[in-house]
């Protein structure tokens, strides 16, 4: 048995979170390789208490690898300097805190420290991994090189026989689904005004968000519902909180559009998870969305609100439309295939010294 130990560090974990998943498929792959393999974490449920460990108590041998998932500052960071274990870096990204200062002053400081930091932790790390181009160019412009890129990990998603029956589903409406927490990058009142304008042309129209509520950003969340008060959209607009995956996956079942106006996505895993549904997907082209999307969707800019809902209202009644999606949609997953993301942290684990067949 080899003497390596192969451990992760996430800043927080939750089960069905996108970089919790990931962590979960990187586990799994090393221990199927023989070696032993934690995840540890700052801040996590107690139902995950069996999955993670809480990251005081990490004690790396100097042979161990630490692989970092970097997605906010943690007190792990502080540890790093005296940390002998080599070090691989994951980077998915950090909402810049432009988005969260109008809401939440204290969190914006920590999103723009957590980037911040970044420029400082270049020589901690001896090999970087990116889940985007666009991830590895923000990267680059704060002096790392030799960047390796791969798509997110995720569960592929399946279609469920028997959808669990939710009341706010609704039979003969056409349902506009978004997967995607409630936080102010996501840009929901951008959703909602495009709704509002699509619901003139789709009277049967309704918008479900799919996602927890931050407790960090609840102004931003009663912004929301004050709009949808006001544009009187409360029986077609449907919030449904943290939900279990078979609720999503009932969600996506009912969708006839998948509709995102997210600001800012370091990947954007729902956007793939529709791809492997062959749902329509229309989505902002901002961030890493466009890579992500490819050719699986139709992507939009700008904030012209009714000629963004005539853009949904094609998308809904062509058949042709839709068919060219789904053969765009066939192309662009070959793309992300999680065997060539393993490929990747397989050869930048091995540059380390790991043994991996």
């Amino acid at each position: 048995m080899s003497r390596f130990s192969v451990d992760q560090f996430c800043a927080g974990f939750a089960t069905g979170d996108a970089i919790s998943n990931e962590a979960l498929i990187i586990q799994d792959f090393l221990r199927k390789q023989g070696y032993q393999s934690e995840i540890y974490s700052e801040n996590f449920a107690e139902k995950d208490a069996t999955r993670v460990r809480h990251f005081s108590h990490y004690r790396p041998s100097s042979d161990s690898i630490l692989i970092y998932h970097y997605s906010f500052f943690t007190r792990m960071l502080d540890r790093l300097p005296g940390i002998s274990a080599q070090k691989l870096m994951i980077f998915h990204n950090i909402t810049p805190g432009k988005y969260v200062r109008p809401y939440n002053r204290r969190l914006a400081d920590a999103l723009d420290h957590a980037r911040e930091t970044l420029r400082d932790l270049r020589s901690y790390f001896s090999r970087i991994i990116t889940v985007s181009n666009y991830n590895a160019g923000e990267l680059r412009k704060m002096g790392y090189e030799n960047i390796a890129v791969k798509p997110v990990f995720f569960p592929q998603p399946e279609r469920i026989k028997q959808p669990a029956r939710l009341p706010y589903i609704q039979p003969g409406k056409t349902n506009i689904v978004f997967v995607g927490r409630i936080f102010p990058n996501k840009m929901h009142q951008d959703l909602i005004k495009s709704f509002y304008f699509l619901k003139k042309i789709h009277p049967d129209a309704r918008l479900i968000c799919v996602g927890s509520f931050h407790p960090g950003v609840r102004a931003y969340t009663a912004e929301i519902r004050n709009l949808i008060t006001e544009l009187n959209l409360n029986r077609d607009v449907v919030f449904t909180g943290m939900v279990p995956d078979q609720e999503v996956m009932a969600c996506y079942d009912a969708a006839h559009l998948f509709f995102s106006m997210s600001d800012h996505e370091g990947f954007c895993v729902p956007l793939a998870e529709c791809m492997h549904l062959e749902i329509p997907v229309v989505a902002r082209a901002a961030a890493a969305v466009p890579e992500t999307l490819g050719s699986g969707g139709i992507l939009i800019n700008g904030r012209d609100y009714p000629a963004i809902a005539e853009t949904l209202s094609f998308v809904l009644e062509s058949e042709e439309i839709q068919e060219n999606v789904r053969l765009g949609q066939k192309e662009q997953i070959k793309k992300l295939d999680p065997a060539l993301g393993i490929g990747v942290v397989k050869r930048e684990l091995q540059a380390m010294g790991l043994q991996l067949s």
